[in-house]
Parts: C-alpha cells; structure tokens; sequence
C-alpha cells in the first residue's frame, strides 16, 4: 500500500508501506530537513527523528503492532499519518 501527501505549498511526500513491519520509507520531492514525530494511539510520544535527504528510512521493527501517528514536520508545512505497524 502507498499513499502520497501534497500540502498547499506543493511539497509532496510519500509514504510507505502502510501496514509495515520493519521499515517505513519515506520519499520527497525536495531536499530539505525533515522532523518526524511517532504517537501511540494514545497520543504519547514514542519518538523523534529527523532526516535531510529526499529519501529516509526508520525502522519500526521495535515498536509493538498497532496503529501509529507520524507528525511530518518541514519548513513549509506539516502533516499527521496513520501508520499500522503489524
């Protein structure tokens, strides 16, 4: 499964693959500094990172199956996904 993100200033990101198990993968039209940030379902914060390429990878094999928020944060604009994690 894939899905693709466009704001209103025209970035695109894509995500993928949703459900997941070991890696989530993350590519960009452009080359600028992400932030991410992993939510539980419950809307703790699992973690933090960050990536400064087009392309990204964080591996999820440690977090326990469920349903996940990724907050996508950039210098142009921000976006929340549901990710599943099997």
């Amino acid at each position: 499964n894939f899905f693709s993100i466009e704001d209103n200033s025209g970035l695109q990101l894509a995500v993928y693959p949703n459900p997941t198990s070991t890696v989530l993968s993350f590519d960009s039209s452009e080359n600028i500094i992400y932030q991410f940030v992993v939510y539980d379902n419950f809307g703790k914060v699992i973690e933090t990172n960050e990536w400064n390429s087009n392309r990204g990878k964080f591996d999820v094999s440690h977090l326990s199956s469920g349903l996940y928020f990724f907050r996508f944060n950039s210098e142009k604009s921000s976006s929340i996904q549901k990710i599943i994690i099997q």
